[in-house]
């Protein structure tokens, strides 16, 4: 990976699809089928082709929220899986495992309402 250090972070920019999901939801199967499937298509459909089989990446992604109350922001990770399948779908990457994605605790902006996906090689 001659090089990776000194390319650009790659940024995907979507508007929400659907609420955040978190680990504390108690949603019905197919409701939350429903959530993911909305999250996975928004991040695989907006994901540039020139993104296409990068080299593993770190990932952090930025989640808008409305307000300013208190959040764990690793709750929100049942989103950041979704995310991350759909740029795997999108063909990012050919896997999600450790080897080619290693994910960091999402940031929360509040009044935001897109979606930030920062793609950063790893240099090592």
């Amino acid at each position: 990976m001659t090089g990776a250090a000194n390319r650009p972070p790659t940024v995907i920019d979507f508007p929400r699809p659907e609420v955040l999901m978190s680990m504390n939801d108690r949603d019905h199967w197919r409701k939350k089928a429903e959530k993911v499937a909305n999250w996975r298509m928004a991040a695989r459909y907006s994901t540039p082709r020139t993104t296409r089989d990068l080299p593993p990446c770190t990932v952090h992604i930025s989640l808008p929220v409305r307000d300013r109350r208190r959040r764990d922001p690793h709750n929100y990770y049942p989103t950041v899986k979704a995310i991350v399948d759909g740029l795997v779908d999108a063909g990012v990457w050919p896997d999600d495992t450790p080897e080619w994605v290693t994910t960091i605790e999402p940031s929360l902006e509040i009044g935001g309402t897109h979606v930030v996906v920062t793609l950063t090689e790893r240099t090592a």
